[in-house]
């Protein structure tokens, strides 16, 4: 009986207890509806690829309750699907002081971006419950941030890339042309077994080829000996015997007008010992010994007479008098000609027959056809051209310019499948030249083909090979555009706002570098950049989507109607973005033009053209 008795005080006792526990929970759940709640940013924004954020939880003093636990579980909805996050968890032993001081948690979450997310909302709910989480009351599932802002995806993909060089010369070549005639000592006479002989022949067939001749520079010397070293007319004479011997054969081949274009030029070299000690040098038949006796003598301090009379004295003169001395009676004779080239016009014809299959692949050189390329500004005549050059020669810059040709034309469609195909050719055709020459042009190229194809991991990884390379100011100003794409597309808007300012201006730039201004946060620069971009490119109708955020971030609420109006204009599209994105809900745009009303989920109206 005592031990019924005694069961009866535990039972009483026990419900005593979960009555206390229940109303606990109670009490807890009654309290959470005080919880301060923020987020941070509010809508959330993405940032490269995921959703970084903040979430404080303050709670009412007194609230925790001993034994007992508060949850806080929180996730993202869009639809269906939901991101689970880390949760809360409050107990009153983490908080000895919570009796005067409220409770606080501060948690940063991140989870990736999923297409879609955009109009979803974060979500919490609160859970009392006891240690073993048996017994729990809930509060309502409450949203705490509605919308998820993706202006960072708002960049415009770069099609720049560059064209190899064509290493073609289409200005005027001068190519040097020489012949030594060579006279008897003493003489300033035209030796007629130097006119009949290979010299002369040589220059007559020059001449006869009636040349794009520019200049003509007739050189006179004398060896150092007797009368040859101390006439100082001599020199000169021997340079004026070939410039009559030239004219004589320009008139005979009926030069006409021509020998009037023609800068004639004689000189005399006159007791000078260069010549000598060239001769010297190449003689196989002094030995070095003897070289370097005549050497001393020659770049001795005594006068030129006395040098040649010290080397007359020589055991081994008459090897240097029959040898050495007869070469340096000459009249050397440099010619500057013209080479021959096609005209552009000649080289335009040639081109097109070759690619038309009218006339054979070699019937032009390898840079004149990629240099024919650049004479058209047809985009698929460049192609057919680029494509010839290829059969010509397997070059990487035929591959490399076929490549951009390819680029170029995607950039021009808006046909997206269209635009695919090229850029996978293109990518087809930089891989090519790459293997032929791995080089800073190609990876560049590479690199903007990979980010149009959004494959960011190559992108990065050929752009880190361009920049180790020798690069020109051009592969350096789209390799910053590149890497500056990148760094938004990865939420770095420093080293994004570094490298497009590093690029050079274009509309894609001024786009690009305005957008991470504003992602920045810096929304004065990013007005005055895209602005730019717009008054460069005015159906850039992202641009004018892009100047209408920043406008709605400056509160200028005119400025943000008219720049929106703008862009719905150029891109229809646009109007439904607008309705669905966080950064604009917040104002109220009047365009009257078409009264046509939109209703936001805050509420508020916005009229549209």
């Amino acid at each position: 009986m005592m031990l019924t008795n005694k069961s009866n005080v535990l039972w009483s006792a026990l419900a005593a207890g979960l009555l206390l526990s229940a109303c606990s929970l109670k009490q807890m759940q009654k309290m959470a509806k005080e919880q301060e709640l923020s987020v941070n940013p509010s809508p959330l924004e993405l940032h490269g690829d995921s959703v970084k954020f903040d979430v404080s939880v303050v709670l009412p003093t007194k609230m925790l309750k001993k034994n007992k636990i508060y949850t806080v579980k929180t996730w993202y909805e869009y639809g269906d699907p939901q991101e689970e996050l880390e949760q809360f968890l409050f107990q009153d032993t983490e908080f000895p002081n919570q009796k005067v001081e409220q409770p606080s948690l501060k948690k940063t979450f991140n989870f990736d971006y999923v297409e879609g997310m955009e109009t979803g909302s974060l979500k919490i709910k609160g859970v009392a419950s006891n240690l073993t989480k048996t017994k729990y009351e809930e509060t309502e599932a409450m949203e705490i941030a509605k919308g998820l802002i993706t202006t960072s995806r708002l960049y415009t993909t770069p099609f720049s890339a560059i064209y190899a060089d064509h290493k073609y010369n289409n200005k005027e070549e001068l190519t040097p042309y020489g012949v030594n005639f060579l006279f008897d000592q003493g003489s300033a006479q035209l030796r007629k077994s130097e006119v009949v002989g290979e010299n002369g022949k040589l220059l007559t067939a020059f001449i006869a080829s009636k040349n794009k001749t520019r200049t003509v520079t007739i050189t006179g010397t004398h060896s150092p000996e007797g009368l040859e070293s101390i006439n100082s007319k001599l020199a000169e004479d021997r340079a004026k015997a070939i410039r009559e011997f030239y004219y004589s054969k320009m008139k005979s081949f009926d030069y006409k007008n021509l020998a009037d274009s023609i800068k004639f030029e004689t000189k005399a070299v006159f007791q000078d010992w260069e010549a000598m000690k060239v001769e010297l040098n190449s003689n196989s038949t002094l030995t070095q010994e003897q070289k370097d006796k005549v050497l001393a003598i020659v770049n001795g301090s005594e006068t030129f007479e006395n040098k040649a009379k010290e080397i007359s004295n020589l055991t081994f003169y008459k090897t240097i008098l029959n040898e050495v001395y007869p070469k340096l009676r000459t009249s050397q004779t440099q010619i500057l000609s013209a080479k021959p080239k096609k005209t552009d016009a000649e080289i335009n014809v040639l081109t097109t027959a070759i690619y038309q299959g009218k006339a054979k692949v070699d019937t032009l050189s390898f840079d004149e056809l990629m240099y024919a390329a650049t004479l058209t500004p047809l985009l698929e005549e460049k192609a057919k051209i680029y494509e010839a050059a290829i059969k010509r020669e397997d070059n990487w810059t035929a591959y490399n310019n076929l490549g951009t040709v390819y680029l170029n034309i995607a950039s021009k469609t808006t046909d997206a499948v269209l635009k695919s195909e090229l850029v996978e050719k293109a990518l087809k055709q930089y891989e090519l030249a790459a293997n032929k020459d791995d080089n800073a042009i190609t990876n560049t190229n590479l690199s903007t083909t990979y980010i149009m194809l959004g494959n960011a991991a190559k992108a990065s990884s050929v752009m880190d090979k361009a920049i180790k390379m020798q690069k020109n100011a051009e592969t350096s100003a789209v390799l910053n555009e590149n890497i500056g794409v990148m760094a938004i597309r990865k939420g770095d808007y420093n080293s994004a706002i570094n490298s497009l300012s590093a690029a050079t201006s274009s509309p894609s730039v001024n786009h690009n570098l305005g957008l991470a201004y504003l992602l920045k946060k810096d929304y004065k620069n990013a007005e005055m950049t895209l602005e730019k971009a717009t008054s460069v490119d005015s159906d850039n109708n992202l641009a004018y989507y892009l100047r209408a955020i920043t406008a709605a971030k400056l509160k200028n609420e005119t400025a943000l109607g008219v720049l929106l109006t703008q862009a719905v204009q150029k891109n229809p599209k646009l109007k439904e973005k607008a309705l669905k994105d966080f950064n604009l809900i917040k104002f109220t745009i009047k365009v009257y033009t078409t009264y046509k009303v939109y209703i936001f989920p805050s509420e508020v109206y916005l009229y549209i053209l």
